[in-house]
């Protein structure tokens, strides 16, 4: 049973590093709107979601990994050790979570300024 709740610590770690690693790319990227910036922006947001399903799927890889284990039974819920990591997990996950949500309504934003300029640009070809 110790190598179930292992593993499956492993997994959350992995999980929580594909969002560490997701958010510090975020962070990185700054969209700013700017009319004379659309044409490069447009192309950055491109790859930064690119980027972003990757991490998606190397997340969902994870959690489809941690519900096959799912060692979540009582007497593993009754492990205090056990549990502690797991909701310190958690709670660093959903803190990610609440950042990378601040951030995306910032970017899309951004983003829809982009579109209007490059519909624009479209309009005037």
């Amino acid at each position: 049973m110790k190598s179930l709740k292992g593993k499956y610590l492993k997994l959350m770690q992995e999980k929580l590093d594909a969002m560490n690693n997701m958010l510090e790319i975020a962070q990185s990227q700054v969209f700013t709107g700017k009319e004379e910036l659309a044409e490069t922006e447009a192309r950055a947001f491109a790859d930064y979601y690119r980027m972003r399903m990757d991490y998606f799927a190397r997340i969902k890889k994870a959690e489809d990994a941690m519900s096959v284990l799912d060692p979540l039974g009582e007497q593993d819920i009754a492990d205090e050790t056990f549990s502690v990591r797991v909701v310190g997990y958690r709670e660093k996950m959903v803190a990610i979570a609440r950042k990378m949500a601040d951030l995306d309504s910032a970017n899309a934003d951004a983003y829809r300024k982009i579109s209007v300029y490059l519909r624009k640009d479209e309009d005037n070809e």
